[in-house]
């Protein structure tokens, strides 16, 4: 460590500032409320002792522990395990953690930087391999032509419909090494998806950049793939073109990109001329204005105008980047050994011969896209890591957690325990009993709560009070009670006013059991249109009881089970309802039933004991196998928030 040398009217104005004197006297009111609140707790030995730091009888000499420090030959190890702080997206506490434990913070030896270059027309994905001890290498290029592939570009435009059709017909998800997708690169460690920043003047830009980000990021773990919104500016002076090599700026004639229009060299302003003839058409200038200062797609009218490939001018900055990222890319293509150790970045030789061949016949005229992503995803490797944060989705799904739904009927009680991970969903055991209700019972009378509380199956009493798990379910932070609302219903006699009373008294159970267990501790109570209603009890260390209506919504599970959804429930995938019909719910059950032979498929597993349920129990009822079907579906539901499906005419916003 350099230290230069301070000069001594530096040392006589430290801690005589304003602002130092302002922060003293804050400390000194901070104290005196300290010591008035240690007396009127009866600590103020405790708080004498700290503010006076009194040496703690079990500590060593200091310069005794000097010695050793000196002396010693292997770094010093902490006796105790070091506590960290975990948080989430909202800067919400969750609890504390060994530093083992979460597996995001462990260090990967080696990553896949996936580049991208959206746009409503072509979309470009360039993937770079980065090992710990070897130069970068281009493993992977694609370009797709999403029109043709079916996305349709108009204003009803959706960001589910992209990443459906990415899912389908691009090998995006296979490089982000999705389990349920076939691996065709090399396996890394951890993959980073580059986002390319929308312009705000592309109409698409919301959906191309936060909604789809997120959405992508929900489709994988955490732990294994990172989505982030990447650096605009690629084309900058201190960007990854310049950190190439001589070469390939002389080759491609490099120049970095203005920052903004201020920084520009100022040009004489041209006269207007009064000929008609001279002046541009609406088309051309409103193309002109939609020039961005960066070098992201400004619109979709862009994207087919070839690049130009002639000399730089202030008017067509934007067609010069395109040029750039187009001659970047060709050359990567035809690098040879020493051209790439120049570049310090190597490129597959069979993903070479392929655009070779590509660009010898024709088949790919436009390279600029390609190149595009190729910066973005040279950029952290070269350039170092950017303040764009990671789109983790900030949303309850963030939590770890145990979903108990529950339903009670005049004759039966069913019930499922499903463990959230993010998005990887594991159903820990589910089962019904009898009621015992009798057929004229006051259902929202405080006996009849009282006595279906008491006569709750043991299993379901451990799965709604027990956080640190068992044999059966796993330690969570937070259990969440999930009440289905009833509605009225010919098998089992239940009109609206029974299906109402029925859901009223199942809330307040679950009320009772959260009381019951939290004891007297934080109390919170929410009721708002946009969240719904919910009844959350806080423990001092951050573990939660909250309780949750539900109206038995089915849309946001399709994307946890999408594969199967998209084969066996297709109008239910394509015409998106609220609810699945009888007929789907028995054949999601009967699928489960199959996952119990292989445990896992898609984001949904099935635990042993679960998968025992499944292939010995007694579920031979239809109407039972419906009912149980129903709630896994909303535990996957109120868990998983994919798809904004909130009115019947959600399909024409």
């Amino acid at each position: 460590m350099f230290v230069s040398p301070i000069f001594p009217s530096v040392w006589d104005g430290i801690g005589k500032s304003e602002q130092d004197q302002q922060r003293r006297e804050s400390e000194a009111r901070l104290a005196k409320s300290a010591e008035q609140f240690a007396i009127s707790l009866g600590c103020y030995d405790k708080f004498k002792d700290e503010r006076s730091a009194a040496e703690d009888s079990g500590c060593v000499d200091n310069a005794k522990e000097w010695a050793e420090m000196l002396a010693a030959d292997d770094a010093p190890t902490s006796t105790e395990p070091t506590q960290l702080l975990l948080f989430n997206s909202d800067e919400e506490l969750l609890g504390t953690g060994d530093v083992s434990v979460p597996a995001w913070l462990h260090p990967a030896v080696t990553e896949r930087h996936i580049g991208t270059d959206q746009g409503i027309k072509n979309f470009a994905i360039v993937a770079v391999d980065k090992s710990f001890s070897t130069l970068p290498r281009v493993v992977g290029a694609e370009l797709y032509n999403l029109q043709a592939e079916g996305l349709d570009g108009d204003r009803k435009f959706d960001v589910n419909d992209l990443v459906l059709l990415l899912q389908q017909k691009t090998v995006l998800m296979s490089w982000m090494q999705h389990a349920g997708y076939e691996q065709l690169l090399p396996p890394v460690d951890r993959a980073i998806v580059h986002i390319e920043q929308s312009s705000k003047q592309n109409k698409h830009n919301k959906q191309f950049e936060i909604e789809f980000g997120r959405l992508l990021q929900r489709l994988t773990d955490v732990t294994s793939c990172i989505v982030k919104v990447s650096q605009p500016h690629v084309h900058r002076r201190t960007g990854p073109m310049f950190q190439l090599g001589n070469r390939i700026i002389e080759v491609c004639q490099l120049l970095p990109a203005a920052g903004s229009k201020a920084s520009r060299q100022p040009t004489a302003e041209p006269q207007m001329s009064t000929s008609t003839a001279e002046m541009p058409n609406s088309r051309s200038r409103r193309q002109q204005q939609a020039v961005p200062d960066s070098d992201v797609e400004p619109d979709s009218e862009l994207e087919s105008v070839p690049v130009s490939t002639g000399s730089v001018s202030d008017n067509s900055e934007y067609r010069t980047k395109k040029r750039m990222s187009s001659a970047i890319f060709q050359y990567f293509m035809r690098a040879d050994s020493h051209q790439q150790q120049e570049l310090q970045v190597e490129v597959s030789a069979e993903l070479q011969e392929v655009w070779k061949r590509k660009q010898e016949t024709g088949e790919v005229k436009k390279f600029d896209d390609l190149g595009d992503a190729l910066l973005h995803a040279l950029n952290e490797i070269l350039c170092g890591a950017s303040n764009y944060r990671a789109l983790v989705p900030a949303t309850q799904s963030l939590h770890i957690n145990r979903s108990v739904i529950v339903t009670v009927l005049p004759t039966k009680v069913y019930w499922i325990v499903i463990r959230c991970t993010w998005n990887l969903f594991t159903v820990e055991n589910f089962g019904e009993y009898s009621s015992q209700l009798d057929k004229n019972q006051v259902y929202k009378s405080k006996a009849t709560i009282s006595f279906i509380k008491d006569s709750m199956a043991e299993p379901l009493k451990q799965a709604l009070t027990n956080l640190h798990g068992s044999d059966v379910n796993s330690d969570v932070e937070q259990i969440r009670m999930i009440v289905k609302q009833l509605k009225a219903d010919p098998y089992f006699s239940i009109n609206c006013k029974t299906a109402g009373a029925l859901t009223n008294a199942t809330v307040e159970i679950m009320k009772a059991v959260c009381d019951e267990v939290a004891g007297n501790c934080h109390l919170s109570i929410r009721n708002s249109k946009s969240e719904g209603w919910a009844y959350i009890r806080t423990l001092a260390t951050g573990e939660k009881f909250p309780v949750f209506r539900s109206t038995g919504k089915h849309m946001n599970a399709v994307v946890s089970y999408l594969e199967w959804m998209k084969a066996n429930a297709t109008s239910f995938v394509k015409n998106r309802p609220l609810y699945m019909i009888r007929k789907q719910k028995l054949a999601f059950f009967f699928a489960l039933q199959t996952l119990a032979f292989s445990h896992r498929d898609e984001m949904v597993q099935i635990s042993a004991k679960a998968a025992s349920l499944f292939r010995d129990g007694d579920f031979t009822d239809n109407e039972t196998r419906t009912r149980l079907a129903d709630l896994i579906l909303i535990g996957l539901n109120k868990n998983g928030h994919y798809v904004s499906a909130v009115a019947g005419a959600y399909r024409q916003c």
